[in-house]
């Protein structure tokens, strides 16, 4: 999976999609994952850049592991633009639950943390 990852901070916003899609944020060293699926990914992704370096995401997993180690970025699926926001938390939700059988842990989403 590192081959297709690029460092949260290095990735130019010209190389995602501006579509929606699924994608991955990843700190090796710490074991945080976290998966969001979005109607734009090019803007989310600019998003939690933006949140991280100001020390005010508030995902606080997310903010330590982007403070402490290499947070990576990888999108993981890229759906047409059409597609509707019920589909993509549909896919989003499936990768979610997958999390802890292609990583030795849990993802760190809120909201599907129950």
């Amino acid at each position: 999976m590192k081959n297709n990852c690029w460092h949260i901070d290095n990735i130019s916003s010209k190389k995602l999609p501006c579509k929606p899609g699924i994608y991955l944020l990843h700190d090796e060293d710490s074991g945080v994952v976290y998966v969001g699926g979005t109607k734009n990914i090019r803007s989310r992704i600019s998003t939690h850049r933006s949140l991280l370096r100001k020390k005010k995401h508030t995902n606080e997993q997310l903010q330590k592991a982007y403070d402490d180690g290499e947070l990576t970025v990888n999108v993981l699926v890229v759906l047409s633009a059409q597609e509707k926001s019920e589909k993509i938390r549909e896919i989003e939700g499936y990768f979610i639950r997958s999390i802890p059988a292609l990583f030795a842990t849990d993802s760190i989403n809120l909201r599907y943390s129950e």
